[in-house]
Parts: C-alpha cells; sequence; structure tokens
C-alpha cells in the first residue's frame, strides 16, 4: 500500500471504521512508514484537543433506527409533501450528465497521456505539513 492510499483512510482507521481486510493493510504500511504513523499521532493529538468525547457503541448501534423512527414521525405532520420526479425528469439530468462525463473522460484521457508525474514535483513536503498541523494544534502560525 502506498501513502496516498493509507492518507485516504487513516481517518477512518483512526475511527475504527475500516473493514479488518483494509484495517491490516494500513497497520502493515504504518509499521514501515513513519510520516504515515505521524499523521495518524496528529490526528489522535486533534481529537484530543477536540475533546468530543465518544458516545459508545451503543449510541451507534441504534442510530439508524432513531434517524428512521424521528422521519416517520415527521413525515405525518401536517405539509408534508411526497416529492416525485416530473415527466422527463432523467432526460432532463442525462442533458448535462453526458457532456460532463464526456468532459470528465477528456481530461483523463490528456492526464494520462502525459505519463508520471514527478513524486515530489510541486507542493509542501509531508514534514512541512506535518509541521504546520502540529503547529495548528499548538495554536501558533506555522
Amino acid at each position: 500500500m502506498e501513502c496516498r492510499e493509507t492518507q485516504t483512510l487513516l481517518t477512518a482507521f483512526h475511527d475504527g471504521e475500516l473493514p479488518a481486510a483494509d484495517r491490516a493493510r494500513v497497520e502493515e504500511h504504518l509499521r514501515g512508514c513513519p510520516e504515515c504513523a505521524a499523521l495518524l499521532a496528529d490526528l489522535a493529538r486533534v481529537d484530543r484537543a477536540a475533546g468530543v468525547p465518544d458516545p459508545g457503541p451503543a449510541y451507534w448501534d441504534r442510530f439508524n433506527a432513531r434517524v428512521m423512527d424521528r422521519v416517520g414521525r415527521n413525515a405525518d405532520g401536517p405539509g408534508v409533501r411526497v416529492l416525485r420526479p416530473k415527466g422527463g425528469w432523467m432526460r432532463e439530468q442525462l442533458r448535462y450528465l453526458v457532456p460532463a462525463a464526456a468532459a470528465a473522460a477528456s481530461s483523463a484521457a490528456r492526464a494520462s497521456s502525459r505519463g508520471p508525474r514527478r513524486r515530489g514535483a510541486t507542493g509542501p513536503s509531508a514534514s512541512s505539513r506535518r509541521g504546520a498541523t502540529a503547529a495548528i494544534v499548538a495554536g501558533v502560525s506555522p
């Protein structure tokens, strides 16, 4: 697993939301990558600084049921209308979707024809981003 993929999964990993297979892959990467391990430590520091308590698994186990119950109660009230698509709705959506998909495919083809980008050619380094994050958490300007 590369750093970019690991970093996209890091928040879910920190929150314990990854499936077992992804969690194992992230753990393996973290054992060999000090930069990603430092980002995970930054996430933990931010959580501690925010001080928001986790309500626990019992709260989340019943969360969907509570939301659906509330939606059901509110849907019976006065003035509630059920929205239905108008005639020709799909055709109207496709009118915009097809050109957008063509533009996205064209952009992707153009980007892939340029060849691989040099790693680290632009933008701040991971260590400078990590330093800026730590400075923000500490309450000072980077």
